[in-house]
């Protein structure tokens, strides 16, 4: 155990891609898919998808005073949630309720400065929230989705052109080739480096429940955080075999 790792709560401070998202409809369907999570994932991620659906909804008036609501029934159920304290404090902050977002803040301090077995044990479980985020972001990330609809529009392309004939044969052809060109372009994009500094991802889930064990090892008290463990390690060595298998590169692990 160690309580000399920096914690640094909140959602929003990840540079999550949700955070920027405005598309209506995108947004309201991602909230319904973390709805639906919650109706299977275990009980220790259900704050964290909530925390994600307060983030998705804050986007205008209206919906900052749900994400206000959902931040509070986190609240309600875990005073300590610190990624909960962080969001609520910055988001009274964005609607002037200055004197709240201060109470909010001295209640995070709080436990930021404790020494206490609880009080790392919450810094812990706070790092690993993060790092689920961070996982469900990488799981639903828009480049990997038009990969996997790039690779189903090429397959039924293929297939229609082998039963095509004659000048219908030649366009679809065509469309297989340039299908095939724009999914090898994409594997690209998703293998390079963001170079912008809003959108880059600074640090893995992998990386967020390594963080995590070294502060506290939830592991140890509930196996189910080794699951979400063993997902990100085996999206690391998958997008290692992906990617060697694209373009022949040998990667180091």
């Amino acid at each position: 155990m160690s309580d000399h790792v920096a914690v640094l709560p909140g959602l929003w401070k990840l540079n999550l891609n949700i955070t920027f998202e405005n598309d209506i409809k995108l947004t309201a369907d991602a909230v319904e898919g973390l709805k639906k999570r919650i109706t299977y994932e275990n009980i220790i991620v259900h704050n964290v998808l909530e925390n994600m659906i307060a983030i998705f909804k804050s986007k205008s008036s209206r919906g900052k005073i749900e994400s206000r609501k959902c931040l509070e029934n986190i609240l309600s159920r875990d005073p300590r949630n610190l990624n909960a304290l962080a969001d609520i404090e910055y988001l009274s902050r964005t609607q002037h309720r200055t004197s709240e977002a201060d109470q909010y803040k001295t209640r995070l301090e709080k436990v930021l400065q404790g020494h206490t077995i609880n009080d790392v044990r919450t810094k812990s479980i706070c790092v690993m929230e993060q790092g689920y985020a961070i996982l469900y972001e990488e799981s639903a990330n828009i480049e990997h989705i038009s990969k996997n609809r790039l690779s189903e529009s090429y397959r039924m392309l293929l297939s229609e052109h082998k039963k095509g004939t004659g000048r219908r044969k030649d366009y679809l052809q065509r469309c297989f080739y340039h299908n095939k060109q724009a999914l090898s372009n994409l594997q690209l994009a998703i293998e390079c480096k963001g170079q912008n500094e809003m959108l880059a991802r600074k640090i893995t889930a992998l990386e967020k429940f390594e963080e995590a064990k070294n502060i506290f090892d939830l592991i140890n008290e509930n196996i189910i955080w080794s699951f979400y463990k063993g997902v990100a390690l085996n999206r690391k060595y998958d997008s290692i075999e992906s990617f060697s298998h694209e373009d022949g590169k040998k990667r180091s692990e």
